[in-house]
């Protein structure tokens, strides 16, 4: 009974995490007018795309994404046409992209960033286990170093740092941490998308706990 009870308050507390596809590109980053010629509109960050779709960046515009399977970061500068691959975007008329790419498990942390496209429907959930103080510890330190390395305008380590303290259910963390992102980038589009996706995460984890707590207070 204990056992089951753990199982189902891990359950509700990570239904938020979309699975991960090997052949979807997480846009992490996006500033000034990126449109999307394949489906039409403006492109929001925090969606994922696949090959086979086309964008258009306009002057000035910054785009940054993830190759999901690989690990494959790209960040392209408008002006130009951009055409989404297998393995990698090509450009058209536009600058190279800057490449890198990016270990393992800050690539598993970024694919669990709630999708701010309505698009995308259920996905499977994962269950997990209770999490052991090391593992917050190792999020904390690889979100230094990530920190360190990265810019000051690069959010990729807070991404990292929030999908690792959602996973492991530090629900307090996250909204302490989203507090946080917002003082220090106040106005910031992204920055507002990215609290209001993961407030909505918190409140469906804080809504279904309590949904199990009363289904097992009847058994």
């Amino acid at each position: 009974m204990l056992r089951t009870s753990l199982l189902l308050c891990c359950a509700a507390i990570v239904a938020w995490a979309p699975a991960v596809r090997a052949d979807e590109v997480l846009v992490t980053a996006l500033a000034g007018e990126v449109g999307s010629l394949s489906a039409g509109g403006p492109l929001a960050p925090f969606v994922r795309l696949k090959p086979g779709q086309d964008l258009r960046l306009a002057e000035g515009a910054r785009l940054k994404m993830v190759y999901l399977g690989s690990g494959r970061e790209e960040l392209w500068l408008g002006p130009g046409k951009l055409a989404i691959g297998e393995s990698m975007a090509v450009g058209q008329g536009m600058p190279p992209a800057r490449i890198r790419v990016l270990a393992g498990p800050v690539v598993r942390q970024l694919a669990m960033t709630p999708l701010a496209d309505a698009a995308v429907g259920p996905r499977p959930r994962r269950q997990r286990s209770i999490p052991a103080a090391d593992a917050i510890q190792r999020i904390e330190a690889t979100y230094r170093q990530l920190r360190a390395d990265a810019a000051v305008d690069d959010l990729d380590p807070e991404l990292y740092l929030l999908s690792g303290l959602m996973e492991n259910r530090q629900l307090e963390r996250v909204e302490e941490t989203l507090t946080d992102i917002i003082q220090k980038r106040p106005g910031d589009p992204q920055v507002k998308l990215l609290a209001a996706l993961y407030r909505k995460s918190l409140r469906n984890a804080r809504e279904a706990g309590k949904s199990n707590s009363t289904t097992r207070s009847f058994q």
